[in-house]
């Protein structure tokens, strides 16, 4: 090793770490959160608080302290598939109008000879309190 290199490193071994504020500051940040901001938040946090630093530069530092976001998942990912229960269910509104062999168009019939033949209805479901609400409408 040279000796312009030892003394180098044993130089820089005894400066202390210019970013020992922005360590702490980060580290603060981090645990008042719980451990629930990543980097770019705590980016955010630090730019509202007026010290203006660079992602990755928070990146980084957050890195070198072990710190890493945690990332909230679902429990219970929503879905409304019930199966292919009403699969078979004909659409008596639609008729078929072959115009060639190979082109046909769907004829919409909304008129009825009946009284209350023919209604329309919209269901809207919501899911509260890890409960499903519908809503029918006619």
């Amino acid at each position: 090793m040279k000796k312009s290199t030892f003394y180098e490193i044993l130089k820089s071994q005894n400066k202390p770490d210019k970013d020992e504020n922005l360590k702490k500051l980060i580290f603060d940040l981090f645990n008042y959160n719980k451990g629930l901001y990543g980097y770019r938040r705590i980016t955010f946090a630090l730019r509202n608080k007026g010290t203006m630093i660079n992602h990755k530069k928070v990146q980084k530092l957050m890195k070198s302290l072990n710190l890493f976001g945690k990332t909230l998942r679902r429990k219970n990912k929503y879905s409304s598939f019930k199966g292919d229960a009403h699969k078979n269910i004909p659409n008596l509104l639609l008729d078929k109008e072959n115009i060639t062999e190979d082109f046909f168009r769907y004829k919409r019939i909304f008129s009825s000879d009946k009284y209350l033949k023919i209604l329309g209805t919209d269901v809207t479901e919501f899911k509260l309190k890890k409960k499903k609400k519908h809503i029918f409408l006619l």
